[in-house]
Parts: C-alpha cells; sequence; structure tokens
C-alpha cells in the first residue's frame, strides 16, 4: 500500500466484510485482503461498493490481471446470496 493512500475506515471493513461472506468471494478462505475492484491509483478513494475480499492467492491472480472487475462483481454477488 502506498504511504499516502489513507486507510481504509474501519465501517467501511466492517460492511464489506458483511456483504462478502468474511471470506475470499471466490473461494471463501477465512483469511483475506481487500481489494479494490477499479484500481485504487485511478479512482482515488475507498468505496464500498468497490472494495472486495480476496485471500492471498486470488489477490495475486486478480493483480496479475487474471480477473477482470465485472468478474469480482458478479463473484462477490453470489457470494452473498
Amino acid at each position: 500500500m502506498s504511504d499516502d493512500r489513507p486507510p481504509i475506515p474501519d465501517p467501511m471493513k466492517r460492511e464489506v466484510r458483511q456483504r462478502c461472506g468474511f471470506g475470499c468471494v471466490i473461494c471463501g478462505h477465512p483469511i483475506y485482503e481487500y481489494e479494490h475492484m477499479d484500481d485504487y491509483a485511478v479512482v482515488k478513494r475507498h468505496g464500498v461498493a468497490n472494495i472486495t475480499l480476496l485471500c492471498d492467492g486470488h489477490h495475486r491472480l486478480k493483480t496479475g490481471v487474471s480477473y477482470r472487475s465485472i468478474e469480482l462483481e458478479l463473484l462477490t454477488q453470489i457470494r452473498t446470496t
């Protein structure tokens, strides 16, 4: 994380965790990282709808451009329904 990027506020983190089912939206692993679906460097803000939870492995795949934002959004919806 960049030193000039503000931290994600705790209430926002809570909402993201609840929406994502308290685990990686792809595999459900309970150890996760917060991931901006649209890159923070581009949007320059935190937003609940733009943040999802990914385990380390899926986070590395996503940042390696293996997943597109739309796919993550659909997976988030599937995990939370």
